[in-house]
């Protein structure tokens, strides 16, 4: 039998700690979502270690707590000034006492120290945060974060981790997930759907009134993020109350609207596509590309503007400006994404970008194409 790799955290000396399971359950009460994020692992090894584990949040989340348990052991910390977390840290070490430090880098990551978790010895970290949504196309879309991948950039120098926190990934891992979301309030109306698991609804009772519950259809692995979306909503615009735990006396009320604007007339479009040729998009992935940047190019309307680049190790640019969406135009431009291939070596992401974005949005005679 072929033995599949499993997920795990890794020592300063890479020695393995196995993910036993991770779990997440959450709360979402207007644009308010409160999440908790149960990971739990193992030290499969004879001696104890100490474990640096690395990991992200969700665009504009707020990191609320982190609790671990080191066998019997429940660990908190409080926050200090860093060398002086770094000096407490090294001396609970010293002593052999358990010990956790916890470190936000530049690029808002996280990287958490856990000391002397003994041999054969079960750890649990939990993560507490919570993010305010936004509307978007009349409804809500609510993104958690599982996969564990590669990061653009250098981790060192763009993102301020040190050499033993840079986390190490497989592509052959596998990490068993479940999930749990609770919605409240109007929310219960709302059509929900997931594009990207299959999920299960229930309708149910609360002490604080009707609860939509959220559960993964199948068992699941980390192998892309959840996405839940939420239209056809009761009301154009949402609140949440809660009592202030700094003035018990006070409430906080949190008020969200989306307005509905009449549009006069047609608007216009200006798109720039950027499209990715590096070696890594052969096969599957640069069809795929092609077929959506054809049907974008089909949607193209009177009036609307576009331009047309690609890039790699390098940036090739159909033509420095915007163009005219006509069917001379048009008809070019889909020979072009015809002709595309994964070609251009490597993904120089940053450079492509500051390339295309500084065009000016200024027509050019459709003859040049």
């Amino acid at each position: 039998m072929k033995q599949q790799r499993c997920a795990r955290l890794e020592t300063r000396d890479r020695q393995p700690v196995n993910l036993m399971g991770v779990s997440l359950s959450g709360d979402l009460r207007g644009l308010m979502f409160e999440a908790s994020v149960e990971q739990r692992f193992c030290n499969p090894s004879d001696e104890n270690v100490e474990v640096v584990y690395s990991f992200p949040l969700p665009w504009g989340a707020v990191l609320m707590g982190v609790d671990v348990v080191l066998g019997d052991k429940h660990l908190t910390g409080a926050v200090t000034e860093k060398k002086q977390a770094e000096a407490r840290y090294e001396e609970a070490l010293s002593e052999g006492n358990a010990a956790i430090m916890l470190e936000k880098h530049r690029d808002h990551s996280y990287s958490l120290n856990l000391g002397n978790l003994a041999a054969g010895e079960h750890c649990t970290i939990t993560l507490r945060y919570a993010q305010t949504l936004e509307f978007e196309q009349r409804g809500l879309r609510l993104l958690i974060p599982t996969v564990i991948a590669p990061r653009y950039g250098d981790a060192q120098k763009d993102g301020g981790f040190l050499p033993h926190q840079v986390p190490s990934h497989s592509l052959q891992a596998d990490y068993p997930f479940e999930l749990e979301l609770r919605l409240h309030g109007d929310l219960t109306q709302a059509r929900v759907a997931s594009p990207s698991h299959p999920v299960g609804v229930v309708h149910g009772k609360s002490s604080s009134g009707d609860v939509l519950t959220v559960t993964l259809a199948r068992q699941s692995s980390l192998d892309r993020d959840f996405v839940l979306v939420l239209d056809l909503l009761a009301n154009d615009s949402l609140a949440v109350a809660a009592r202030d735990c700094v003035e018990p006396d006070s409430v906080v009320v949190l008020a969200s609207f989306c307005p509905r604007i009449r549009a006069e007339g047609v608007a216009s479009t200006a798109v720039k596509i950027l499209v990715d040729c590096s070696g890594s998009m052969a096969g599957d992935s640069i069809a795929a590309a092609k077929r959506a940047l054809q049907a974008i190019v089909k949607k193209l309307g009177a009036g609307d503007r576009f331009s047309l680049s690609r890039f790699g190790g390098t940036v090739e640019h159909r033509a420095r400006g915007m163009w005219k969406a006509t069917e001379t135009t048009k008809l070019a431009a889909q020979r072009w994404v015809g002709a595309l291939q994964a070609d251009l070596g490597g993904t120089e992401m940053e450079a492509a970008l500051s390339s295309t974005l500084p065009w000016p949005r200024r027509s050019a005679a459709t003859s040049c194409w």
